[in-house]
């Protein structure tokens, strides 16, 4: 369970206090869409995953602290779709497949409530040696990437953040390592140009 845990990793860079302001974040990792070892299809797991994030608040407006922002691990491109739909238009969201900088692969998308948050900008890394290209680091199961949003909110105090979403390989340590440093430096390099 422990090694689950650090395995999906949701960083949060605040540029101000949020006070009063105080929302809630959640990452949940869907389990991409196979057929393995007798596991439930997407088909018939989405609404339940939809009816989890009902039941949490998570897209009921007026619950307090109200969720903002949803980072997602092994979502292929169809469950992302899906998620969009299912979550509805007052939700956008942002992220690649890992596979090809585009749409190949599974994603670790990041969505965010428009009516309360503003996208200022998004990037996404491969968390590998070679980190601006596809790629995969020596010895990994899979491509792994993180993905960045650069939010704003709307009301308060107007306090700008990064969020960063990822899903570090389960083969490689030296992997989870050097993403972890990666995620890190990205990190503090986004919070000292917020500052």
């Amino acid at each position: 369970m422990l090694f689950r845990l650090a395995s999906y990793l949701a960083i949060l860079t605040v540029s101000a206090p949020l006070h009063s302001s105080a929302f809630r974040m959640v990452t949940y990792n869907l389990r991409y869409d196979s057929k393995p070892d007798n596991i439930t299809p997407w088909s018939l797991r989405r609404l339940r995953v939809a009816e989890q994030l009902m039941s949490e608040g998570i897209i009921l407006a007026g619950v307090v602290p109200e969720v903002f922002v949803e980072g997602f691990q092994e979502a292929l491109v169809r469950q992302v779709h899906d998620l969009a739909e299912l979550l509805g238009t007052d939700w956008g969201w942002i992220g690649i497949g890992r596979d090809d900088g585009i749409a190949a692969g599974e994603f670790s998308p990041i969505f965010f409530k428009k009516s309360e948050g503003r996208l200022i900008s998004n990037d996404t890394f491969w968390t590998s040696n070679t980190p601006f290209d596809v790629s995969r680091f020596p010895g990994a199961g899979s491509f792994r990437i993180c993905t960045i949003a650069y939010l704003q909110l709307k009301s308060g105090n107007r306090t700008a953040f990064t969020y960063l979403n990822t899903h570090r390989d389960d083969q490689a340590d030296a992997q989870r390592q050097l993403a972890a440093c990666i995620v890190r430096v990205s990190k503090l390099s986004r919070q000292t140009n917020l500052s």
